[in-house]
């Protein structure tokens, strides 16, 4: 039944009339916000699930560069990249490739015809070797390693006086009166924080090799190699901090303490990271605030490239020497996720980004030509000086306009959107950042993102997932030192193994420690007692 059935008196009814619009209008504003509040919750649902259950990716749909006529940001596999249905499989099998070995040991095998197979069957007489003639076949064969108990014996001299008898040297030890050789603790360092084999792990495999060891054992190893390594660490922190620009970034540790008085059986302590294109070093605090950053960053005068974290800002904001630059890789993240949920979420911002991501990508490819060009040191310095003018006359010519649209179109999107949405939240999100976000432009030491300060902290989630963190925090500090030389070995294309024997070597002799892209192949000779051939294989000739 309507309510004004009975009232026909008109000048009462449009008051009454314009409430009720006035109430619709309402309930309709109410319903859109609801609408896109379970929009939101939805794309947060969606991006929870691919978080859990879906690959680890963040590419860009085909049909999305194809669109808006813009390269992704990550270029997809080709179709000669990717084997289809119809495509003949290796007939070798796809394990067996046949791979360059420059770095493996060559030995050559002959095989000979037993004696009893040198009669010819057709006419009786004996075969004889047919010079010159043979057919070669290449495999590759596994040595078990084996651990072999060493007795040395120093011998005594003593002259004719009596006066001053000699002893003839012993080798090097981790510490007095150590059992296991320098070589040995290198070794169980490098398998823990290079191949993220727990201590544990690895004295179950060493036990049915023939080895009585346990974990503790192997423990006070890894804790004698790190001692000797500190001003190797030292002198990569150094190396590190003296770079123009730097990533930095930060991810969770475990510091599980298992004595029996501790406050907290497990605690949440984190990995602070910071790269330079040389060397990466690690610092592991049981905070996440200002301080924390500062303890590695105190007194550095550059770039900083990182995330827009809290702490990053403050310092900044205390240290004039320290200028930020943030990541586009990060303000990307969020646009993507807007994208997965609804095709189109995003505004076409997802677009744009890819598009700025692509000029710097095509520069970066044409100054790799002309670094790949150069032979001599002085044409190196020629291209390189070349490569930056291509990528800063790209930023300049190309980036800066695009970024003039990226602006504009964050205002526009974010004006039309209530606070609650997630696409206003990432177009404030850039806003804040934007002095930090258009550095780059200006500066071709500046990378676009922040990608390879956090590619390196993989070793220590992948050692967090393996060996669950650290049991005290000397254990944290262990950490710290041999994660920094083993990812900065890496970096440099030294072994890491052959590093860690090298800096202890060093530091057992009172030599001057080196970080890794100063080591040379004489100094594993003379120091690590190693071959020509094993030093060079260890410098990955």
């Amino acid at each position: 039944m309507c309510p004004f059935d009975d009232d026909n008196d008109l000048t009462s009814l449009k008051p009454k009339a314009i409430s009720l619009w006035h109430a619709h209008q309402s309930v309709l504003s109410e319903r859109d916000a609801l609408a896109q509040k379970v929009k939101d919750l939805e794309a947060q649902v969606a991006k929870k699930n691919r978080a859990l259950f879906g690959p680890k990716s963040e590419r860009s749909k085909p049909s999305e560069s194809a669109a808006s006529g813009t390269p992704a940001a990550i270029e997809t596999p080709t179709a000669g990249d990717v084997a289809t249905e119809s495509s003949e499989p290796n007939k070798r099998g796809r394990g067996n490739t046949r791979r360059p070995q420059p770095r493996l040991r060559k030995e050559q095998v002959v095989h000979e015809l037993p004696a009893d197979e040198l009669t010819c069957e057709e006419c009786g007489g004996t075969f004889e070797l047919f010079e010159g003639q043979n057919e070669e076949s290449t495999e590759i064969d596994v040595i078990r390693r084996e651990f072999v108990q060493r007795k040395h014996v120093r011998q005594k001299y003593l002259c004719r006086c009596g006066a001053c008898p000699r002893t003839a040297k012993g080798p090097l030890k981790l510490k007095e009166g150590n059992l296991y050789s320098v070589a040995f603790g290198a070794h169980v360092a490098a398998a823990k924080y290079d191949q993220h084999q727990p201590l544990e792990r690895q004295a179950r495999v060493m036990q049915s090799e023939g080895l009585n060891i346990d974990s503790q054992t192997l423990w006070d190893q890894t804790d004698s190699v790190a001692f000797w390594s500190i001003g190797a660490y030292r002198k990569i922190t150094a190396q590190v901090l003296s770079a123009p620009v730097v990533g930095a970034d930060e991810t969770q540790w475990r510091l599980m303490d298992t004595r029996s008085n501790a406050k907290e059986p497990t605690s949440r302590w984190w990995v602070w990271a910071v790269r330079s294109p040389a060397a990466v070093v690690y610092h592991l605090d049981e905070h996440r605030s200002k301080d924390a950053a500062a303890t590695l960053l105190r007194g550095y005068e550059g770039v900083v490239m990182c995330d827009g974290y809290g702490a990053y800002l403050s310092l900044a904001a205390q240290f004039a020497s320290i200028k930020l630059a943030h990541c586009w890789s990060h303000i990307r993240r969020e646009f993507h996720a807007i994208e997965a949920s609804t095709a189109g979420a995003s505004g076409g911002m997802l677009a744009l980004i890819d598009e700025l991501f692509a000029i710097d990508r095509e520069a970066r490819t044409l100054g790799e030509a002309l670094l790949a060009q150069a032979q001599r040191d002085e044409d190196r310095a020629l291209a390189e000086a070349g490569a930056s003018t291509l990528l800063l006359h790209a930023r300049s010519t190309r980036a800066a306009p695009l970024l003039d649209r990226i602006a504009s179109r964050a205002l526009e999107l974010g004006l039309s959107q209530p606070r609650e949405n997630a696409l206003y939240t990432a177009c404030a999100k850039m806003a804040r950042q934007w002095e930090g976000l258009v550095r780059f432009v200006g500066d071709a030491r500046i990378p676009l993102h922040n990608n390879d300060t956090e590619q390196s902290q993989r070793a220590p989630v992948l050692g967090r997932k393996n060996h669950q963190g650290s049991r005290s925090e000397r254990g944290t500090r262990v950490s710290a030192i041999l994660y920094t030389l083993v990812e900065s070995a890496k970096l440099a294309k030294v072994d890491p193994e052959r590093y860690l024997l090298l800096c202890v070597r060093r530091a057992l002799r009172k030599k001057p420690p080196v970080t890794p892209s100063e080591v040379t192949a004489a100094m594993l000779v003379e120091d690590c007692e190693l071959s020509e051939d094993q030093a060079s294989a260890a410098l990955g000739g």
